[in-house]
């Protein structure tokens, strides 16, 4: 018998690719890993505002990074990413709270 599981907590949310990638990458290794999966839905939105940060979508440079960086993990990861064409009016007109 081997030592018992440990939980890790995924706090993620559905509008972040960087929190689909953490469930994906989570998940193939939970059982090599040895650890009991604990999802936690939390609000980016809420957490941007009270940082004083904004989305990578209004802020040019972020945006082009991050769109780089998710190319570069989807390759890496093997982990399919698809956007809408157009990911920032979904974003905005859904929302984060729909969908959770």
């Amino acid at each position: 018998m081997g030592p018992l599981p440990r939980t890790v907590e995924l706090f993620y949310d559905v509008l972040s690719p960087y929190s689909w990638l953490g469930f994906e990458i989570l998940c193939r290794y939970q059982n090599i890993w040895n650890i009991n999966l604990q999802l936690r839905p939390s609000l980016i939105t809420g957490i941007m505002k009270d940082s004083g940060n904004k989305p990578p979508g209004l802020l040019p440079r972020k945006g082009l990074y991050m769109a780089n960086d998710l190319k570069l993990l989807r390759h890496h990861l093997q982990i399919p990413i698809h956007f809408p064409k157009d990911f920032l009016s979904v974003m905005l007109e859904k929302g984060e709270e729909s969908g959770m």
